[in-house]
């Protein structure tokens, strides 16, 4: 196991996203167990509420803040240079969490609480003596960018945790306010995208799958950024005026999308069905005879070409 606070950034991380991961999907399953399975036992020994484990839940906690610290810990690093980094101390940055062993952080105990807190208040204090410094490094990086509108909404993403910090939000003030104003123009032009072409034979994908197959992929497709930008519109601006209009017409986008997405689900179903029922030549299997013949010394599948395709794209469909 990698040192929490020193180890390789990148390989910590995703240790700990795939943590996150497991007590996540645990704690789901308590809680369907809890409130379907065992609900008509669980009511009569829990008063109907479902279960809970404290200590799951502050375990997540503690693996979310730890994963927030070692963000900051690196975006500062790309931001500032050497010798800014060794004015603020950066190599003793992690100095407050020393009562802790490298793997201890992730121990939560409501004994040591007070202390964790403490050291997250002293690392946090540490990294406010560069907070007006590294709001001039932003500013600057997002003017750079500020000809592309995805690459300006790339560095907001990149620093994410360091903008949000409370100086760096106010200083930032009206780089947000410009961040907000491209972010609605990008989900308007994906909106104006999705409106001319939904209708139309749009889709991506190879030939041999079928249309709605590939219209699901292109909806998947114009879906996920519009996802993502929302996500960081929510992590970053969520204070704004404006915040809960473009929350509204991303909302609405991404329900549009997943109905038409359902639309060719079920015609892409409706075609299968034909498919199967079709007497002349059915796609499904037959149970008697061979699958395999022989003819002029060359083995041939006996069964239709459509059959495989389908299976194809159930399987893409199950991946999805």
């Amino acid at each position: 196991v990698p040192n929490v606070w020193h180890g390789n950034y990148f390989m910590v991380q995703t240790l700990l996203q795939s943590a996150l991961v497991v007590l996540e999907k645990w704690q789901r399953i308590t809680e369907e167990l809890t409130t379907v399975a065992w609900v008509d036992d669980w009511k009569k020994g829990e008063n109907g509420e479902k279960y809970e484990d404290e200590l799951l839940t502050n375990t997540m906690r503690r693996i979310e803040e730890v994963l927030k610290l070692r963000a900051i810990h690196v975006q500062l690093v790309l931001l500032l240079s050497k010798k800014e980094l060794q004015d603020m101390g950066a190599d003793k940055i992690w100095e407050p969490f020393a009562t802790f062993d490298p793997t201890h952080p992730l121990l939560y105990s409501a004994n040591t609480t007070g202390a964790w807190e403490k050291a997250v208040q002293e690392f946090h204090r540490r990294v406010e003596t560069q907070d007006s410094r590294v709001a001039v490094k932003l500013r600057n990086a997002l003017s750079t960018s500020a000809t592309s509108s995805f690459m300006l909404l790339q560095v907001f993403q990149r620093f994410k945790d360091i903008i949000k910090r409370p100086t760096t939000t106010q200083e930032l003030s009206a780089e947000r306010d410009s961040l907000m104003v491209v972010m609605d123009e990008m989900v308007t032009g994906f909106k104006q995208t999705f409106e001319a072409k939904q209708n139309t034979t749009i889709g991506i994908g190879t030939q041999k799958q079928s249309k709605e197959i590939r219209q699901i992929l292109w909806a998947r497709q114009l879906k996920f950024p519009i996802e993502q930008i929302l996500h960081t519109a929510k992590c970053l601006l969520a204070d704004l005026p404006k915040m809960e209009k473009f929350t509204e017409l991303a909302n609405k986008l991404c329900s549009d999308i997943d109905k038409y997405e359902k639309e060719c689900f079920h015609a892409w179903q409706g075609n299968v069905h034909t498919l199967m029922q079709d007497a002349e030549e059915p796609i499904v299997i037959q149970m008697s005879g061979s699958l395999l013949t022989s003819r002029e010394g060359k083995m041939i599948v006996t069964f239709n070409e459509k059959f495989t395709e389908i299976i194809g794209e159930v399987r893409q469909l199950l991946a999805m």
